[in-house]
Protein backbone atom coordinates (compact mmCIF):
# COMPACT_ATOMS: atom_id res chain seq x y z
CA UNK A 1 0.00 0.00 0.00
CA UNK A 2 0.86 3.66 -0.28
CA UNK A 3 1.65 5.86 2.74
CA UNK A 4 1.70 9.66 2.61
CA UNK A 5 2.17 11.77 5.73
CA UNK A 6 2.53 15.49 6.33
CA UNK A 7 4.46 14.57 9.50
CA UNK A 8 5.80 11.17 10.51
CA UNK A 9 7.74 9.93 13.53
CA UNK A 10 9.46 6.54 13.80
CA UNK A 11 10.95 5.32 17.07
CA UNK A 12 12.00 1.98 18.46
CA UNK A 13 11.36 0.30 21.82
CA UNK A 14 14.93 0.85 23.06
CA UNK A 15 14.88 4.59 22.20
CA UNK A 16 17.93 4.09 19.96
CA UNK A 17 16.14 5.50 16.91
CA UNK A 18 14.11 8.66 16.54
CA UNK A 19 13.24 9.78 13.01
CA UNK A 20 10.91 12.69 12.35
CA UNK A 21 10.03 13.53 8.75
CA UNK A 22 7.83 16.01 6.94
CA UNK A 23 6.01 15.41 3.66
CA UNK A 24 7.07 11.77 3.76
CA UNK A 25 5.90 9.05 1.41
CA UNK A 26 6.40 5.31 1.01
CA UNK A 27 4.99 3.65 -2.11
CA UNK A 28 5.17 0.10 -0.80
CA UNK A 29 6.29 -1.52 2.47
CA UNK A 30 6.42 -5.14 3.57
CA UNK A 31 7.37 -6.27 7.09
CA UNK A 32 7.98 -9.86 8.14
CA UNK A 33 6.54 -10.08 11.66
CA UNK A 34 8.61 -13.18 12.54
CA UNK A 35 12.05 -11.94 11.46
CA UNK A 36 11.49 -8.18 11.55
CA UNK A 37 12.81 -7.94 7.96
CA UNK A 38 11.64 -4.82 6.12
CA UNK A 39 11.36 -4.18 2.38
CA UNK A 40 10.22 -0.74 1.21
CA UNK A 41 10.07 1.05 -2.14
CA UNK A 42 9.54 4.66 -3.16
CA UNK A 43 10.65 6.36 0.05
CA UNK A 44 10.83 10.16 0.02
CA UNK A 45 10.74 13.15 2.35
CA UNK A 46 11.20 16.92 2.17
CA UNK A 47 12.65 17.51 5.65
CA UNK A 48 13.79 15.21 8.46
CA UNK A 49 15.63 14.87 11.75
CA UNK A 50 17.36 11.51 12.27
CA UNK A 51 18.86 10.48 15.61
CA UNK A 52 20.38 7.03 15.97
CA UNK A 53 22.26 5.30 18.76
CA UNK A 54 23.93 2.31 17.16
CA UNK A 55 25.30 -0.58 19.22
CA UNK A 56 28.98 -1.33 18.97
CA UNK A 57 29.65 -4.52 17.02
CA UNK A 58 30.11 -6.54 20.21
CA UNK A 59 26.63 -5.49 21.42
CA UNK A 60 24.62 -6.91 18.50
CA UNK A 61 22.31 -9.78 19.34
CA UNK A 62 22.68 -11.63 16.02
CA UNK A 63 18.92 -11.37 15.52
CA UNK A 64 19.02 -8.12 13.59
CA UNK A 65 16.53 -7.82 10.72
CA UNK A 66 17.42 -7.44 7.06
CA UNK A 67 16.41 -4.06 5.64
CA UNK A 68 15.98 -3.54 1.89
CA UNK A 69 15.08 -0.07 0.62
CA UNK A 70 14.57 0.85 -3.03
CA UNK A 71 14.16 4.26 -4.70
CA UNK A 72 14.97 6.49 -1.73
CA UNK A 73 15.03 10.30 -2.06
CA UNK A 74 15.30 12.85 0.71
CA UNK A 75 16.30 16.40 1.47
CA UNK A 76 16.96 18.86 4.31
CA UNK A 77 17.89 16.21 6.87
CA UNK A 78 19.73 16.72 10.15
CA UNK A 79 21.55 13.55 11.17
CA UNK A 80 23.06 12.62 14.53
CA UNK A 81 24.53 9.13 15.00
CA UNK A 82 26.22 7.85 18.15
CA UNK A 83 28.05 4.55 18.37
CA UNK A 84 30.34 3.81 21.29
CA UNK A 85 32.34 6.99 21.90
CA UNK A 86 31.97 8.21 18.29
CA UNK A 87 29.49 10.89 17.25
CA UNK A 88 28.63 11.73 13.63
CA UNK A 89 26.62 14.83 12.73
CA UNK A 90 25.70 16.46 9.45
CA UNK A 91 23.06 18.33 7.52
CA UNK A 92 22.11 16.46 4.35
CA UNK A 93 20.74 18.76 1.69
CA UNK A 94 20.01 15.89 -0.73
CA UNK A 95 20.25 12.10 -0.71
CA UNK A 96 19.27 9.60 -3.39
CA UNK A 97 19.71 5.84 -3.49
CA UNK A 98 18.42 3.35 -6.03
CA UNK A 99 18.82 0.63 -3.39
CA UNK A 100 20.11 -0.19 0.08
CA UNK A 101 20.53 -3.57 1.74
CA UNK A 102 21.51 -3.91 5.39
CA UNK A 103 21.78 -7.57 6.36
CA UNK A 104 23.19 -9.11 9.55
CA UNK A 105 26.83 -10.07 9.23
CA UNK A 106 27.24 -8.29 5.88
CA UNK A 107 28.53 -4.86 4.92
CA UNK A 108 25.95 -2.23 4.07
CA UNK A 109 25.33 -2.19 0.28
CA UNK A 110 24.21 0.93 -1.59
CA UNK A 111 23.14 1.12 -5.24
CA UNK A 112 23.95 4.41 -7.00
CA UNK A 113 24.22 6.60 -3.88
CA UNK A 114 24.24 10.39 -4.36
CA UNK A 115 24.73 12.69 -1.37
CA UNK A 116 25.08 16.43 -0.82
CA UNK A 117 25.81 17.50 2.74
CA UNK A 118 27.11 20.38 4.83
CA UNK A 119 28.93 20.64 8.15
CA UNK A 120 29.83 16.96 8.48
CA UNK A 121 31.54 16.17 11.78
CA UNK A 122 32.85 12.89 13.17
CA UNK A 123 34.51 12.93 16.57
CA UNK A 124 35.58 10.73 19.42
CA UNK A 125 38.01 11.12 22.31
CA UNK A 126 41.08 11.10 20.00
CA UNK A 127 39.86 12.26 16.59
CA UNK A 128 38.00 15.11 14.98
CA UNK A 129 37.16 15.01 11.26
CA UNK A 130 35.10 17.77 9.66
CA UNK A 131 34.02 18.63 6.11
CA UNK A 132 32.30 21.91 5.31
CA UNK A 133 30.63 20.76 2.04
CA UNK A 134 30.38 17.34 0.46
CA UNK A 135 28.99 16.31 -2.93
CA UNK A 136 29.44 12.59 -3.48
CA UNK A 137 28.23 10.03 -6.00
CA UNK A 138 29.36 6.43 -6.42
CA UNK A 139 32.02 6.02 -9.12
CA UNK A 140 31.62 9.67 -10.20
CA UNK A 141 33.66 12.77 -9.51
CA UNK A 142 32.94 13.80 -5.91
CA UNK A 143 34.17 16.83 -4.00
CA UNK A 144 34.74 17.88 -0.42
CA UNK A 145 35.71 21.36 0.76
CA UNK A 146 37.46 22.53 3.91
CA UNK A 147 38.45 19.17 5.38
CA UNK A 148 40.02 19.16 8.83
CA UNK A 149 41.48 16.05 10.46
CA UNK A 150 42.97 16.13 13.95
CA UNK A 151 44.10 13.01 15.79
CA UNK A 152 45.83 12.95 19.15
CA UNK A 153 46.95 10.07 21.31
CA UNK A 154 49.60 9.69 24.02
CA UNK A 155 52.49 9.38 21.54
CA UNK A 156 51.43 11.34 18.46
CA UNK A 157 49.53 14.33 17.24
CA UNK A 158 48.41 14.74 13.64
CA UNK A 159 46.70 17.74 12.09
CA UNK A 160 45.69 18.00 8.44
CA UNK A 161 43.76 20.72 6.61
CA UNK A 162 42.70 20.36 2.98
CA UNK A 163 40.81 23.22 1.29
CA UNK A 164 39.52 21.00 -1.52
CA UNK A 165 39.54 17.29 -2.28
CA UNK A 166 38.23 15.61 -5.45
CA UNK A 167 37.88 11.84 -5.83
CA UNK A 168 36.05 9.20 -7.83
CA UNK A 169 35.07 6.83 -5.01
CA UNK A 170 33.78 3.29 -4.97
CA UNK A 171 31.45 3.77 -2.01
CA UNK A 172 30.59 0.09 -1.48
CA UNK A 173 34.28 -0.80 -1.34
CA UNK A 174 34.73 1.98 1.24
CA UNK A 175 31.88 0.54 3.32
CA UNK A 176 33.83 -2.75 3.27
CA UNK A 177 36.96 -0.96 4.57
CA UNK A 178 38.78 -0.86 1.22
CA UNK A 179 39.48 2.61 -0.16
CA UNK A 180 39.87 2.41 -3.94
CA UNK A 181 39.61 5.54 -6.04
CA UNK A 182 40.17 6.18 -9.73
CA UNK A 183 41.32 9.73 -9.07
CA UNK A 184 42.41 11.64 -5.97
CA UNK A 185 43.24 15.34 -6.09
CA UNK A 186 44.24 17.27 -2.94
CA UNK A 187 44.48 21.02 -3.35
CA UNK A 188 46.91 22.85 -1.00
CA UNK A 189 46.93 20.38 1.91
CA UNK A 190 48.53 21.71 5.10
Amino acid sequence: GFLLAKKMQVTDRDNRMNIQAENAAVDDILTDEETGDITATGISWDKADVRLILPEKKETSGKEPTIELNDLKGANTRVSINTGNTTIRSYITRVKLDGLIAAPGKALWLKNPVLSAEDFEMKNSNTLFTVHKLNAADKQLSTMTNLVYNHTNQENKMALQIPSLSIIPDINEMLNGRYTMEELVLEKPV
